[in-house]
């Protein structure tokens, strides 16, 4: 017995996420459903469900980093998810209604994409109805749908956020493989080869 405490307790000291992501390693991967947001042949042989949140400087770069992947593979699909941060990202949930109420108008990735690049500006409301009038969406639709709550849309990808403990962003699935935090392109080439 006390061999193994001891065992556990360097293990612990060596490695101090190793029980958490051995806890998360039981959890069931996330599986594409067809409310999703995926960019990419269907018939792809790697899925990417990242979870992401708008005001995060880490997952703007890795939305540029999953754009690159996709551009140079057609093996590839990339399926975008909300998690916001609110806590220390304040307009980040604000951005996910946004982005999902564009995404009633067929124009998600449109609308992420602005929302990304323009991340430096995302200091107040004003920018999307900005980005909006950008991406030529019906401001009026727009609006109304950012008015009346979360869309049923975005409560799903939260709970499911919550599901899997997904605390930080970005956090990506490869195949079912989790993996938190930003990962370069070269990393990602990597990994899909894998």
């Amino acid at each position: 017995m006390s061999i193994a405490l001891n065992a556990a307790l360097i293990l612990e000291r060596r490695k101090p996420d190793f029980w958490r992501n051995l806890k998360l390693s039981f959890k069931t991967p996330p599986v594409v459903g067809p409310a999703d947001h995926v960019r990419g042949p269907s018939q792809a042989t790697v899925t990417v469900i990242e979870y992401s949140d708008y005001q995060c400087p880490y997952s703007k770069q890795m939305h540029s980093e999953l754009k690159k992947l996709l551009s140079e593979s057609s093996r590839v699909r990339w399926v975008f998810r909300n998690r916001p941060l609110e806590a220390i990202h304040p307009l980040a949930r604000q951005a996910a209604v946004a982005a999902e109420c564009a995404g009633r108008q067929g124009k998600f990735w449109e609308y992420s994409d602005a929302l990304f690049e323009e991340q430096a500006g995302l200091k107040s409301e004003s920018l999307f109805g900005d980005l909006a009038r950008h991406v030529k969406l019906d401001i009026m639709d727009f609006d109304e749908c950012r008015n009346s709550g979360d869309p049923e849309s975005l409560r799903s990808q939260f709970s499911a956020a919550a599901n899997l403990e997904i605390y930080m962003t970005p956090t990506i699935f490869i195949n079912g493989k989790r993996f938190a935090g930003l990962r370069t392109y070269s990393e990602l080439v990597e990994l899909v080869r894998k």
